[in-house]
């Protein structure tokens, strides 16, 4: 079976949730890490694509940045199942033609309530809920992106084909969301959260946000997990 494709931007991505939720279907996970120069297969390679967040803004100059927003252009064009998280969903935006936008003044950082609209009301996944957020960039989606789901202030979800982009991390375990604030304290402090309320909140979120991550990959992997009639046989 093809693997399901992890594009990275740390060295150890939080992948505790992703794992077990992936490993409930016997799918393979293969992890590239462009930025230390993995190279990234053809898309068609993989069952599906997941590329995750990081620190990097969408449209910074790096080469493997420019690398990856190819690859997702290439991916979401051939149909190959691809979710962007965060960046991973930014730099999905700007591969669609899109743009990104730096530094907004309502960064979200914590718990917030998404709400399904438009055709994200009657997706096989169901978008609402109480989302964690860290970001402080986002983007401006091309007119052919259908938008899936907001919050308050940002588009939350978005879809193009087989792709889909969320801004917020459904796959963040209790304890990666720990380690992400510990990590950039300075930026928590000026979105205005609260370090103690939002690790108080992880585990009352920890089981919605795996059942939702749970949703997303197995409509991702569907075509993998149920090919059509025929497909795989000789004529």
């Amino acid at each position: 079976m093809k693997p399901l494709l992890v594009v990275a931007h740390v060295d150890d991505p939080d992948l505790t949730v992703l794992g077990d939720v992936v490993r409930d279907h016997g799918v393979p996970i293969r992890i590239v890490r462009p930025f230390r120069g993995d190279v990234l297969p053809a898309p068609d390679e993989a069952a599906a694509v997941i590329c995750l967040g990081g620190k990097e803004s969408a449209d910074d100059p790096h080469d493997y940045l420019l690398r990856e927003r190819d690859f997702l252009r290439t991916a979401a064009a051939g149909d190959v199942p691809t979710l962007g998280i965060c960046l991973g969903s930014q730099l999905l935006a700007l591969a669609l033609g899109g743009t990104a936008v730096r530094g907004s003044d309502r960064a979200e950082v914590g718990f917030v309530d998404v709400t399904a609209c438009g055709a994200g009301l009657d997706h096989p996944v169901d978008f609402t809920g109480t989302r964690f957020s860290f970001h402080w960039d986002t983007f401006q989606l091309p007119p052919d992106v259908t938008v899936l789901a907001r919050s308050r202030d940002f588009v939350q979800a978005f879809a193009f084909r087989s792709a889909i982009g969320v801004q917020y991390h459904p796959e963040s375990s209790v304890d990666g969301i720990a380690g992400l604030m510990a990590g950039e304290p300075d930026k928590v402090r000026a979105a205005g959260a609260d370090h103690d309320e939002i690790r108080y909140k992880a585990p009352e979120f920890a089981d919605p946000s795996r059942d939702h991550l749970a949703d997303l990959v197995e409509h991702l992997l569907a075509p993998a997990l149920c090919p059509s009639p025929g497909a795989g046989h000789e004529h």
